[in-house]
């Protein structure tokens, strides 16, 4: 609706007169009021300039704000591992001397972990060089036992005191150096015995010339046997780690051969992986040093409490053979949770969708009403 059209409706039908007597004096006070409203207008929108800048300068302060938070961020990120400066102050301290901090990153737990194994490694070997030498530090790598080493030592020192003069002054030394010869090359005591007694009818020469090749002789006997028993040791070492690797072979084979331990239930490659993993993987080692999976970790903290479940699974199996128990028990609960599931979730006709409760909106009659034109 226009103004003119305003003003028909408000007076047209009435014939009524305006009076316009003090127009002047309110066009003054409008225009007063128009310049009062403009003033206050141009205050206003002072303010909200001013506002507006304010809230620029807010806006700013948190852009800067970020920023410096985002350059701390960044200079956390450069910021050196904390493992990395463990194992700095570590090695500062003389607690990890041996460590290269430049040429070995420690940025884990794992790599502390080895590099403190690593000197504790290097401790022990430097201990066992200061007590009995590089050469008795070879040996005990090889699997000589320290006080086979230092029973070795001793006789290769006594035989070391020995010499030429020693043999020529000291014909009994001579003769024990000879009867210890012939004990070394596998003749009897009392052989040996009648062996010198013969040679000391030779004279005393005969005697110091036979005791100071035998002297050679049994010095290399010495050293012959300690090398012989690392010799034997490392065959058995070897021995064992190959039928270590042949257990280990048919244990895999066993472990991903298995396809089903309970009737019913296939196992998949996951699984297998898991169980072969907890088999092989050593988490530890028991007081006496010896290497632990978890399983055996496990028995070791509570035997009483393992065994006691183990056997009971044993018999439950007749001897891990028959694991029935365990699947019939499986399909009873199966079904017990079907059965409770059917029963809290049954169908009420009063909620069920009109078409189910309405038989003949499915029935067959449906086709009747469709029609297929050409």
């Amino acid at each position: 609706m226009d103004d003119d059209n305003l003003e028909m409706d408000l007076f047209g039908d009435q014939g009524l007169e305006l009076n316009l007597d003090g127009l002047e004096d309110f066009q003054d006070h409008s225009d007063a009021q128009d310049d009062a409203d403009e003033n206050n207008d141009d205050s206003q929108e002072l303010n909200n300039e001013n506002n507006n800048q304010g809230e620029g300068q807010d806006s700013d302060s948190e852009s800067v704000a970020e920023e410096d938070d985002q350059d701390e961020g960044s200079e956390g990120n450069d910021s050196p591992n904390l493992f990395s400066s463990v194992a700095t102050v570590l090695q500062e301290q003389g607690l990890l001397p041996s460590l290269d901090i430049a040429e070995n990153k420690i940025e884990s737990v794992e790599d502390l972990a080895t590099a403190m194994k690593a000197e504790a490694e290097n401790l022990a070997k430097s201990t066992i060089i200061d007590k009995i030498g590089e050469e008795g530090y070879e040996y005990i790598n090889k699997g000589i036992t320290v006080d086979e080493y230092n029973a070795y030592r001793t006789t290769a020192d006594a035989l070391d005191n020995i010499t030429e003069d020693s043999l020529s002054n000291d014909i009994e030394l001579s003769k024990k150096v000879i009867f210890q010869d012939y004990i070394n090359n596998g003749i009897s005591e009392s052989k040996a015995s009648k062996l010198i007694e013969r040679l000391s009818d030779l004279g005393d020469d005969s005697i110091i010339e036979d005791a100071t090749e035998s002297l050679s002789n049994v010095k290399g006997f010495n050293r012959a046997t300690l090398d012989k028993q690392a010799e034997t040791i490392a065959a058995e070492n070897a021995l064992i780690e190959q039928q270590q690797q042949d257990v280990e072979k048919q244990l895999k084979k066993s472990v991903y051969d298995t396809k089903e331990l309970i009737k019913g239930q296939p196992i998949n490659k996951g699984f297998q992986d898991k169980v072969y993993n907890s088999m092989t993987k050593i988490v530890g080692q028991s007081p006496t040093g010896e290497s632990e999976n978890a399983l055996m970790k496990q028995r070791r903290e509570d035997p009483v409490d393992f065994d006691t479940k183990l056997y009971y699974v044993y018999e439950m199996t007749k001897g891990f053979k028959d694991f029935s128990k365990f699947t019939a028990s499986a399909k009873s609960s199966a079904i017990q949770d079907m059965e409770r599931a059917l029963r809290n979730n049954s169908i009420n006709n009063a909620e069920a969708p009109s078409y189910l409760q309405d038989g003949e909106s499915y029935s067959d009659g449906l086709g009747a009403e469709l029609h297929f034109g050409n």
